[in-house]
Parts: C-alpha cells; structure tokens; sequence
C-alpha cells in the first residue's frame, strides 16, 4: 500500500518525549505445545479469539477479562482466548509467533495492541520515511494479511496518554495504521482520558501510576467485546477467579486458554455493579475527537 503523506511533527516529538517504554525481563522458558481443538459454536463475540502486545493487555489479564464478560453474556463458557506479549515488546517483535499461531486456523479474531507510542512515527513526514518506521508499517500489514489469509478478524487495540494533545495525537497515529492495515480500529486514549475525569475514584492506572488499572482493563475487554459483538455485554459486578497479572508478569510465548482463566482464588467481586455501570458509560462513548489528519 502506498504511503500518503501526512504531516504532525510536533505532535509526534511532544508525544515521544512523555512516552516511557515498559521494560521487563524477556521470559526464557518454553511452554510445552498446547493443541487448540476447534472452536466450539458460540455467539458473536466468541470463537477463539488471539491476544497480542505487551504489558498493557497482559496486566489484570485483559483476555480473561474478555471472556469473562463474553460469558456473562451469553450464560456458557463458549469464548476462548489465547495470550501472545512479552514485556516492553512492539508488535514487529512478536510478528513470527503471531504469524506461527495464525497458522493454526483455530482463530476467528485477533487483537493487537502496539506498544505505546511506537506507531507515532507514521504521524511524522521524515520519521516515516526511516528504515525503522517502513519495518514498523510493515510488520503490521503483514500480520492483517497473514490474519485475514486465515478468515480471522483483525482489530487493533489503542494505548493512552493523558495529556489531551498526546493523546488525539496518539489516536491520529493509530487510525492512520490501522487504515493501512485494513484492520478495524478501537480507540481507547480520549475514552479512558474522558472518564478519568468524570469518575477519578475508580482503578484507571495500576500502582505504578503507568500500566492499566483493573477499571481500564475491563473497559478494554468491553471494547473489544463490543466491537466483534455488536454491543457491549451486561455491566453487572464483575466476580471471578481469575489470575490478575502484574505488569511484572512474565509470560509464556504462547499463554493458552487453559492458563488465563485457571482459577487463581477463590471467588470475589472485583468490580461493583456501580462502578461495571462507569466504565461501560465510558466504553459507549465514541472517545475519539482528535483534529483530522492533514
């Protein structure tokens, strides 16, 4: 695909300079081969759906939040979800294993989500044109390719910043790649901004102050959910057994279905039917109101 010029240098620089990269230790063990039997019927949200970046979608074990909800709306466990992120990793990084698993045929949609402030690049005129950013451009057409060689459906899952020009910038630069990629685009930045203002109590950010909160997670699975879905799933409390990962987490190559939601505790709420209410208001927002690109 050809590249069309577009021009946001000083959005691009400004971002790059309140971005910090997310570092952690490259997991060095391999997880046995897991056979993926196929899908089992489900509704429109389900099938099995592949997972993929980094520290942002593994911490609070975003895919097994997903299935979670998907469950919660459909009354079964028909959703299945699989895990491929390395700590600090961009999507180039992992493109062989997501490629490997693709082939499998088992997936009916994939998720990626780029680490955070990589893509800006595409915003910038002459960083667009650097080897770095042509591998960068790609790297992600060519797993929409290899995803869609496979009837699988692509979506790509935005960051955030909170600093209202880093983040229009940042949903600007991850339109324009999913436009290239012909992949379905879920903003998330201006959403997560919006209802961290309107509702500050809630678990946005983790500890750190960087990684998601649980709230944030939640309203990632919900957007995905909606997206294959066609609606968002019922916002009662969300109770569960699940692991909920640190962003220290170190995963496995390929973290299967049968490890995200191995029961890790017994039962408990983690978020109330009130606050389930707050982050689906801000899921059903349109959350992007970012200056069109020129």
């Amino acid at each position: 695909m050809s590249v069309r010029a577009r021009t946001r240098p000083a959005a691009a620089v400004r971002l790059r300079a309140r971005v910090r990269g997310i570092s952690a230790a490259l997991f060095a063990a391999v997880l046995a081969a897991c056979a993926h039997g196929a899908p089992r019927p489900a509704h429109a949200a389900c099938g099995q759906v592949l997972f993929a970046g980094n520290s942002v979608i593994y911490t609070n074990n975003l895919p097994a939040i997903f299935v979670e909800l998907a469950a919660a709306q459909d009354g079964g466990g028909a959703c299945r979800a699989d895990l491929i992120a390395r700590g600090g990793a961009t999507l180039s990084e992992l493109e062989e294993d997501i490629a490997r698993q693709l082939a499998s045929g088992t997936y009916s949609a994939l998720v990626l989500q780029e680490k955070g402030g990589s893509d800006l690049c595409v915003l910038d005129t002459q960083e667009r044109a650097s080897a770095a950013c042509q591998r960068l451009i790609a790297s992600h057409v060519r797993l929409a390719e290899a995803a869609r060689a496979h009837n699988v459906r692509v979506l790509y899952l935005g960051t955030y910043q909170f600093v209202p020009e880093a983040s229009q910038a940042l949903v600007n630069a991850e339109r324009e790649l999913a436009y290239r990629m012909g992949a379905r685009h879920i903003p998330l930045s201006e959403r997560l901004r919006a209802a961290r203002g309107q509702q500050p109590a809630l678990p946005w950010l983790h500890a750190d102050g960087s990684h998601p909160g649980l709230a944030a997670s939640v309203l990632m699975a919900a957007l995905v959910h909606k997206e294959l879905a066609g609606s968002l799933p019922p916002s009662a409390a969300l109770c569960s057994r699940i692991a909920l990962y640190a962003p220290e987490w170190t995963p496995f190559p390929v973290t299967p279905h049968q490890v995200l939601t191995a029961p890790a505790a017994g039962r408990r709420c983690l978020l109330s039917d009130e606050q389930m209410r707050a982050v689906f208001d801000a899921a059903a927002t349109a959350g992007t109101a970012p200056e069109p690109l020129q």
